[in-house]
């Protein structure tokens, strides 16, 4: 599943590896009674808030984004800050470069190629994998969004949000739209929302459905993996293990056409590629869920009446209404400004500036030119940062910092703002489009409105936060299991609006909603 995340939480680890031949690798770690069997494992430890990390020997993986399992069940882990695949196989791992890539974030492979789904450039780029790049193709879909790569018998397909699939020419990576897909009926039952996977060759239906906790300003839930025949009989089901889940990949599950299902468990101390049946049912830890939601909707609650004693909380009123508080933020992630190798000079600023990937990329496209400039759309992200269209840190504005030629965006969230640096935060987006003239944190942001106890009554403008981590504009529905929504974050480097899976909001049990208004 893509989206322009990407992330919602960005773990700060460490990470190092056993690999296959190790003992953690390979079909040597059975999990509930030979229903589980580890592909590839890959152990955490967290170290100084330095962001997630794979590492072997000098390889280092930064965020793990995708996945996709051969039939030999050789594993290819997408490293979306590294630019480059990691394989693991058999007989050893070995890391392949991908040259020209900005944010890759999806990832397939055909015959002997890698194909790739890079967001920030919209392409399709398709490699060798000894990381030659063979062809790429920039892809642009009216009010629709790519949602994920597949491969079918040795052809790639390219699925959008509104379920249309487009075949991926092999020499060109041109992609031709082949059908509007049929989805099969996908039952809800006792669940809150149900998300269609694939089906595969003897017409079994794989689906995701999401059961919610109730009455709770806390999202938490839990996931259940669902295989039914052609004919409607339930084969089995998997309840993925919420509780482990630190953050939500794009690709978190891969269904084979020979029946196989990968799984990706990313937890606070393993990141691991598992192959499960579906014999039977896994139990269900929901009461335990509604326990662990409630237990930490009173934590917030105590953590916001300190805030307020501490006096931290926001005290600015909303000036605008749901519709032109949407205005202004969409006008942020819409903006064109001339990005000049002047703003791309970090030696100006404090130390420690680490330019936004699309602004990083065009500073090394133009490294060997004296001047230049190039025209870029939405605000780049600043770690800290508050100059946003029309307010700012004492009035000052995004442009107005950029005639003062500081440098554009910093995505390097340590210690507070850097000096000379220009953009918006998540919640510097958030208070700008409310109209605030002072920077609220995340902290602050959570105590401002009520909270809605209720998924299925979000109003556009509505937030997601995670006091101390982050904070997102809920826009629309795209469908009964995705959100459209719009934030400044890290990896995608800007403020940007795009589709998100709600249950990358389920699975942490960490985000409340709330409505300011």
């Amino acid at each position: 599943m893509i989206k322009s995340l990407q992330c919602i939480l960005l773990i700060t680890s460490f990470m190092s590896v056993s690999l296959f031949g190790g003992k953690n690798i390979g079909l040597t770690k059975e999990i509930d009674n030979l229903r589980e069997c580890v592909v590839c494992s890959v152990e955490v430890r967290r170290e100084n808030g330095s962001g997630l990390s794979l590492i072997e020997g000098e390889m280092t993986l930064g965020y793990t984004d995708s996945f996709w399992v051969e039939e030999d069940e050789t594993a290819y882990l997408l490293d979306t800050y590294g630019k480059r695949v990691l394989e693991f196989s058999k007989d050893g791992s070995r890391e392949i470069l991908l040259s020209g890539t900005v944010l890759p974030a999806d990832i397939v492979t055909c015959d002997e190629n890698i194909v790739i789904f890079d967001d920030l450039l919209s392409e399709i780029r398709i490699y060798t994998k000894q990381g030659e790049l063979l062809a790429q193709n920039k892809i642009q879909f009216e009010q629709d969004y790519v949602k994920q790569l597949s491969c079918v018998n040795n052809a790639v397909w390219l699925e959008t949000y509104e379920h249309c699939r487009y075949l991926v020419n092999p020499e060109t990576a041109a992609v031709s739209l082949q059908e509007e897909k049929i989805l099969p009926a996908v039952t809800v039952g006792d669940y809150d929302y149900a998300e269609y996977l694939e089906t595969d060759e003897d017409g079994t239906v794989y689906s995701v459905h999401t059961s919610l906790v109730e009455d709770c300003i806390v999202i938490s839930g839990e996931l259940t993996l669902r295989a039914v025949s052609a004919d409607g009989e339930l084969k089995g089901s998997y309840i993925l293990p919420v509780t482990e889940y630190m953050y939500l990949p794009d690709r978190y599950i891969q269904v084979h056409q020979n029946g196989n299902i990968y799984l990706m468990v990313p937890s606070d101390t393993t990141v691991e590629i598992r192959k499960i049946s579906f014999a039977g049912s896994t139990e269900s830890s929901f009461l335990q869920l509604e326990e662990e939601a409630e237990q930490l909707e009173h934590t917030y609650a105590d953590k916001t009446r300190t805030r307020k004693r501490n006096g931290t909380s926001c005290t600015e009123e909303i000036a605008f209404s749901r519709e032109e508080a949407k205005e202004r933020a969409l006008a942020m992630a819409d903006y064109q400004w001339t990005l000049k190798k002047t703003h791309t000079n970090t030696s100006k600023a404090e130390k420690g500036v680490v330019l936004p990937r699309e602004i990083a990329f065009l500073k090394e496209k133009h490294a060997n030119e004296s001047s230049w400039k190039e025209t870029v759309t939405g605000i780049p992200y600043c770690w800290g940062g508050f100059y946003a269209l029309d307010t700012g840190f004492k009035g000052n504005t995004f442009q107005k910092m950029l005639d003062k030629k500081y440098v554009a965006g910093n995505i390097n969230p340590v210690g507070n703002l850097k000096y000379m640096t220009a953009g918006v935060d998540c919640s510097g987006y958030v208070g700008a489009a409310f109209g605030f003239t002072k920077k609220y944190n995340t902290g602050a942001l959570s105590d401002i409105g009520s909270g809605v106890t209720n998924v299925r009554e979000l109003e556009q403008m509505d937030i997601f936060v995670y006091p101390g981590e982050h904070v997102i504009f809920f826009l629309d529905w795209v469908d009964e299991a995705t959100v459209l929504v719009s934030e400044a974050a890290v990896r995608e480097g800007k403020v940007s609006v795009h589709p998100k899976p709600l249950n990358e909001f389920v699975i942490s049990g960490q985000y409340q909603i709330r409505s300011p208004w």
